[in-house]
């Protein structure tokens, strides 16, 4: 009986062995998820104030002439959470639109800042201005505009 009464007592030592080993390796696992997410939905950026460097005075030839370019789409990402300094820069760089302060003037001028939206967008080459922005804002320029 004593015998018996060892070999039930260590099979609960090892079970609590084993539970609490699981708990600390779930834990973990837990923690580290939750880092890693941290880690990857931070927008750096904008923390230390970093502005993403545009390039000035390039100057760029077409291979088509004006009359045979073909239609061009360009998917344009704007990150969640970021100011619309850097979107526009990012819509600058993307050759989406020329002028990064013309842009700049039109969301100020309609008070579109908190309309402009994030995600991925197609926009095709040639796009104008006005339209870049309808597209971004879902139509909030237009409707400011009253047309």
């Amino acid at each position: 009986m004593k015998r018996f009464i060892n070999f039930i007592r260590d099979i609960v030592y090892d079970l609590n062995y084993f539970l609490f080993t699981l708990i600390i390796i779930a834990l973990v696992a837990f923690i580290l998820q939750n880092r890693i997410t941290y880690i990857f939905t931070r927008d750096y950026a904008s923390i230390y104030n970093n502005t993403p460097k545009t390039t000035t005075n390039v100057k760029s030839e077409s291979i088509y002439a004006s009359d045979s370019m073909p239609e061009i789409d360009i998917t344009v990402v704007l990150p969640d959470g970021s100011d619309i300094i850097s979107k526009a820069s990012i819509l600058t760089q993307s050759g989406v639109i020329d002028d990064q302060e013309k842009f700049l003037n039109v969301i100020n001028t309609y008070n579109l800042q908190d309309k402009v939206l994030s995600g991925e967008f197609i926009i095709k080459k040639g796009t104008t201005l006005e339209e870049v922005i309808n597209q971004i804002t879902n139509n909030a320029l237009t409707e400011v505009k009253g047309e």
